[in-house]
């Protein structure tokens, strides 16, 4: 799906909406970025009509289209998201990048509003000090979801060398790494294996697999 999406988006924008406890939130999430656009969910219990009007209200509105960045020089590389998404009101644009060497500059972010080309500049300093091991994590995330959506139509053995090294030199979960946590502090000896079945729980106003509880239901949707 996301890659038939991408395909085929060219210059337009992609908006998306659910409603229900089981909604695929990775599913719209990648979709409204391939489309440079927002996400709303909410709950079966909300209002879902005040919902749709609010949201509909931000996005006929964004407050900057076509976003670049000039960085003046700046060693940054690394960007994600690669394709920098309109800016709307209440939701901020959080790009996660890598740079080589310290240095200031004085940066321009080019947009279009309402139609008509603007540009502000705004003071950044990268510093010399190693930052916290935390911000390092957070955009290891993110490009491995870059590298990621670079795969839609297929794996690469490149992107996917890269995407195992970030995992494991950061110690996150992937595709291609897991966790295995090892239990050292009991041991089982003799006597026969008992089976406990442990229940799974699911989410609100959903159907049980089983078809033990009531009826519910769950969707999402794009616009």
């Amino acid at each position: 799906i996301l890659a038939s999406v991408a395909s085929h988006m060219g210059e337009a924008r992609l908006f998306c909406f659910g409603v229900g406890s089981a909604v695929n939130r990775y599913l719209l999430e990648e979709l409204a970025r391939l489309g440079r656009g927002t996400t709303q969910v909410v709950r079966a219990d909300e209002d879902e009509a005040a919902a749709v009007e609010r949201f509909h209200a931000r996005l006929a509105r964004p407050l900057l289209t076509d976003v670049r960045i000039d960085w003046k020089g700046l060693a940054v590389r690394d960007l994600s998201p690669a394709q920098v998404p309109d800016l709307f009101a209440g939701q901020p644009i959080i790009l996660s990048g890598r740079y080589s060497s310290a240095g200031a500059a004085t940066i321009t972010v080019h947009g279009r509003q309402a139609g008509r080309a603007v540009s502000f500049d705004v003071p950044v300093t990268l510093p010399e000090s190693r930052p916290d091991p935390a911000i390092a994590t957070v955009w290891a995330r993110a490009r491995i979801a870059e590298l990621s959506r670079a795969q839609l139509r297929g794996e690469q053995p490149a992107l996917r060398a890269e995407i195992l090294r970030l995992a494991l030199a950061h110690r996150l979960m992937t595709r291609y790494t897991a966790f295995v946590a090892v239990d050292t502090s009991r041991i089982t000896a003799g006597g026969a294996a008992t089976r406990v079945d442990v229940p799974v729980e699911v989410p609100d106003a959903v159907k049980h697999p089983g078809g033990t509880s009531g009826g519910g239901w769950g969707g999402s949707g794009v616009g």
